[in-house]
């Protein structure tokens, strides 16, 4: 099952529930390990992709946030 995921355990055996989904602090904690571990990253590549998914995990977290004050689509 390489690549797939679902709300129920998914690939890495985390649940992931609306109630996370719908939390932007949980995002901004995502992305704040994000960046952390960049920080640890020698490799140019890798360091600007783990920049890119912590942006990615922001835009998350504003999606979240939109949500949760009734101005999400």
């Amino acid at each position: 099952m390489i690549g797939r995921l679902s709300a129920s355990g998914g690939r890495f055996g985390v649940a992931v529930t609306d109630s996370l989904i719908n939390d932007p602090q949980h995002w901004r904690n995502r992305a704040a390990e994000a960046r952390d571990l960049a920080e640890t990253v020698s490799d140019a590549k890798a360091k600007l992709a783990m920049i890119d998914i912590a942006r990615l995990y922001d835009l998350l977290a504003e999606r979240a946030q939109e949500r949760a004050s009734g101005l999400g689509r």
